[in-house]
């Protein structure tokens, strides 16, 4: 669903234009939203629609929350985090420069870190994956379109240190932890100017939420756990997995 997100539709029309007309075409994604579905259909012979679980729906096996935070306090809260939880992590950016530099940030606070993004030659992409899974580095910083399926067993813990900018990625995001079963963690670094972002995340994953779930004014409280796995802190969520 990414290729025909990002603009690939004329190189995909190209490949079907050699491909039989008699064939099968499988189309996978976390997320089916309706450009998708109307790009899609032009491909897609009389397609059936198969759902596991629930559209949008996160895990409840994924523990979610987010931490409240001023700008210049965001980067003491993720090495925080990371220190609290010394498993693998992925930290996601919505930049390729800001990957880059985070990455830098971490090794001089003493944590081992990776950039990952789209600017990196493929061989280059596939070695920072396979020393992440041979745990010669523990956090990954990435973009969405570098992490989009990735599959690392080990990976503890998703951080959103930029909110995404689409927010149907972050179902693809945290969908990065909790493989197979796993527990993980999903924790958003949010300022006050992530308000709307927050409620529109909280409106895609439970759409009966109220629209005003995240309003409290940014700052620096003490950091609470959540109250439940699968859930946002007060409020209800899905109960399926994200793929």
């Amino acid at each position: 669903d990414r290729m025909l997100d990002m603009g690939f539709s004329a190189p995909i029309a190209e490949i079907f234009s050699h491909v039989s007309k008699e064939r099968q075409t499988l189309l996978f994604s976390a997320t089916l939203p309706k450009n998708i579905q109307k790009i899609s259909a032009q491909y897609l012979q009389n397609p059936v629609r198969i759902e596991m679980g629930q559209v949008n729906s996160v895990g409840d096996n994924i523990v979610q929350s987010t931490q409240f935070v001023s700008k210049d306090g965001k980067f003491e809260m993720l090495v925080d985090a990371l220190r609290e939880h010394d498993q693998s992590a992925i930290v996601f950016m919505n930049s390729k420069f800001a990957t880059e530099k985070m990455a830098k940030r971490l090794k001089s606070a003493g944590i081992t870190a990776e950039a990952i993004h789209g600017d990196l030659r493929q061989s280059k992409r596939e070695r920072v994956i396979s020393n992440l899974r041979d745990n010669k580095f523990r956090v990954l910083v990435a973009t969405d379109v570098a992490a989009r399926g990735i599959d690392v067993p080990h990976i503890h813990q998703v951080i959103n240190f930029d909110l995404p900018r689409q927010t149907e990625d972050y179902i693809h995001r945290i969908g990065r932890t909790g493989r197979n079963g796993a527990q993980g963690i999903a924790l958003n670094l949010a300022t006050r100017d992530d308000m709307e972002k927050l409620n529109d995340i909280e409106r895609l994953i439970n759409p009966n939420a109220a629209k005003s779930a995240h309003n409290r004014p940014a700052g620096k409280p003490a950091r609470k756990k959540p109250q439940a796995k699968g859930r946002w802190r007060n409020k209800k969520s899905n109960r399926a997995r994200a793929a």
